[in-house]
């Protein structure tokens, strides 16, 4: 799935001297200088070779050896380089200058293709395994030395869209390179004529030596960049530094759980490629070139679910994402069970067509699962140790696709399962980490269920984020319409809120759940009461929390700010947090409010509609130390009349000529 693409730390040398564009003080280029679009072509065609040759062997080794054993050893000699030489291809990239690593890489690739296409031509398996585990181990060395080279490339501020690029473009590379093995495959093999791979054999020659030579002459246009630690040792105990790096990110445990459902990621997907293999082979009887569509489209879904994961996250980490993805992939994989049969006479195009439908959607809900995952590990990873870490992890994902080796046969040879029930019981594993992610995070999960229930009702705008404080203690007063007012806070706005609310709303045990994983601060009745639940939401404030309160005490009867009670200005006292004023509009005469009668009219007329009611909340200039209630009220009150100025001034502009 395009782990070979990704690397521990990158290294971060000396800046190059690099003189083909304008250039910063700093002497780095941008992302149209000739080192760095040399080096996207450079990954380019080694992503798009090592996927090529893989997908070109496997199928291969399926026709001279058990074609199970032959799917398992293809990934297994492929993935195991990046876990053994790990340590010895960052020191390589460190030592080395990063270009000269990476042109030697290729160098080593134009050898490895000549001598690949040998083994094919005398049939020798074994030895066309071979030489895919050192296809592997050139791409071990290669991925540090890109990573670290794009720092000394471009400046600084091009350094996430450069890394961005560089990952668009190996997964292109990915796609490309899986459909265009299988489809070699086919262009040089006639079943029952000589041997697999050998039938117009100079067809394969060429696409793969174009690629390595290619790769070759746009490394060499690399500008030259300095070796970062020339003065480096190799330390003889690089076992002894991995499990020190494993101690350390155990020792870490959220972070741990995090590698560990990361790495279940990695290992499922490298899992479901063999799988796909399998599928198109004996349950839709497929030829070989169209096989690499149906890799390529889960690859394409992961692509896909990254970017709307990003989109969903809005810059924040998102961990409700995570059980929502594993969810859809339970429900994929064992969908896929659902694909009509078909024969080996007369292959089935709908059986064909609900298999992309289905990988693409398994893709799709991997790219959600993950992304959050690797957020939270970058960003909560201590930054004296955030290296070390991330190695550890990366050694947790690449022995996880290793493991997919020996896993799927056992799957298949002993057990006898076919493709469609590995996937379902790949699914029930899913399930299972699914189960235990939401007993891990049961508030992001909440959250984010509740935030797209929310938007499929109302169509709300936000106005004055820039006043919230995104960090430290803060007190959120607003005037209250409807029921819904505490879910829409609490959800969209960018931290969690612990509202203070009365305790008579929990009757219900369901209700206090709830309440417990909302950490509302409950208000019982009763004078000693009352001063305790003070004394805790001022608590959260002096913890850096942000409590939020409705000051009417009830909902407005007739969608006007009724008078508000000053027990949060004892709440504050001492803690030094400001007050945020918050307005809500476009709230009454929803369902939740207590306008136009009872509720199950109301429901009826809102599902006749059929029309999301527009919601705005408008947050104000932080109000320090106020005076009284009354001042915060009139705060409030003047944020819902420059909101209606503003419609009006809108509206004239509009109608006037």
């Amino acid at each position: 799935m395009g782990r070979n693409q990704q690397s521990s730390e990158p290294s971060i040398g000396v800046t190059g001297n690099v003189h083909l564009s304008p250039l910063d003080d700093d002497g780095r280029a941008g992302l149209a200088s000739r080192s760095f679009v040399a080096l996207l072509v450079t990954s380019f065609t080694v992503a798009l070779n090592d996927n090529m040759l893989r997908w070109l062997l496997v199928p291969i080794g399926k026709t001279l050896m058990n074609d199970n054993l032959a799917r398992a050893v293809g990934l297994a000699a492929f993935t195991a380089p990046f876990l053994l030489l790990a340590a010895v291809a960052g020191f390589t990239a460190d030592r080395f200058s990063k270009r000269t690593v990476m042109i030697w890489c290729k160098a080593a690739e134009v050898l490895i293709v000549l001598t690949a296409l040998a083994a094919i031509l005398a049939g020798n398996v074994w030895v066309m395994f071979l030489l895919l585990l050192m296809m592997g181990s050139q791409s071990a060395f290669f991925v540090p030395a890109k990573f670290g080279s794009i720092p000394e490339i471009v400046r600084g501020r091009l350094i996430a869209p450069a890394n961005g690029l560089i990952g668009m473009v190996s997964m292109f590379a990915i796609i490309a390179g899986t459909w265009a093995g299988n489809v070699l495959y086919d262009l040089t093999t006639i079943p029952g004529q000589g041997l697999p791979g050998t039938h117009r054999w100079w067809i394969s020659a060429m696409a793969l030596l174009s690629m390595a030579a290619g790769g070759l002459g746009a490394s060499l246009l690399i500008g030259q960049l300095p070796a970062a630690n020339p003065q480096r040792r190799l330390s003889p105990e690089v076992a002894g530094e991995t499990l020190r790096a494993l101690r350390l990110l155990f020792s870490h445990r959220n972070l741990f759980l995090v590698a560990l459902a990361s790495s279940f990621f990695w290992g499922l997907g490298a899992m479901s490629q063999l799988m796909i293999d399998k599928f198109a082979q004996f349950e839709l009887y497929v030829s070989q070139a169209r096989t690499g569509p149906l890799l390529g489209i889960l690859v394409f879904g992961i692509a896909l679910g990254n970017g709307l994961a990003g989109i969903i996250s809005r810059g924040t980490i998102e961990l409700g994402l995570v059980p929502v993805g594993a969810a859809g992939i339970a429900i994929n994989a064992v969908l896929l069970c659902t694909v009509p049969e078909s024969s080996p006479d007369s292959p089935a195009a709908a059986a064909y067509w609900w298999t992309m439908f289905w990988l693409w959607m398994l893709g799709l809900s991997a790219g959600l699962f993950d992304v959050p995952l690797q957020a939270y590990l970058q960003r909560h990873s201590p930054a004296e140790s955030r290296g070390t870490i991330l190695a550890a992890y990366n050694f947790m994902a690449f022995a996880a696709i290793l493991l997919a080796s020996p896993i799927s046969w056992i799957l298949c040879e002993p057990l006898g399962l076919s493709a469609r029930q590995v996937f379902v019981v790949s699914g029930i594993c899913t399930l299972a980490v699914l189960i235990a992610i939401v007993s891990k995070i049961p508030r992001q999960t909440l959250r984010l269920i509740l935030e797209s229930l929310i938007r499929l009702g109302y169509r709300v705008r936000i106005e004055g984020l820039e006043h919230f404080p995104r960090h430290g203690p803060v007190m959120l007063v607003a005037n209250h319409v409807s029921y819904l007012d505490g879910f829409l806070l609490g959800v969209l706005l960018p931290r969690r809120v612990r509202f203070i609310v009365y305790a008579d709303y929990f009757t219900g045990w369901w209700v206090r759940w709830f309440a417990w994983l909302a950490e509302v601060i409950p208000i019982y009745p009763g004078k000693r009461s009352v001063v305790v639940s003070l004394r805790n939401a001022q608590e959260a404030l002096l913890e850096g929390r942000v409590v939020g309160v409705f000051p009417e005490g009830t909902l407005s009867p007739d969608g006007q700010i009724h008078e508000f009670q000053p027990g949060f200005l004892r709440v504050i006292r001492g803690t030094e947090a400001p007050v945020i004023p918050v307005y809500l509009d476009g709230l009454w005469g929803s369902v939740f409010s207590r306008s136009g009668g009872r509720i199950l009219w109301k429901v009826l007329r809102r599902l006749v509609s059929f029309r999301r009611r527009r919601v705005l909340i408008r947050v104000g200039p932080a109000i320090r130390n106020p005076q009284d209630a009354e001042q915060v009220r009139q705060a409030i009150i003047r944020l819902g009349q420059g909101h209606y100025q503003q419609q009006a001034q809108a509206h004239w502009e509009a109608t006037t000529p």
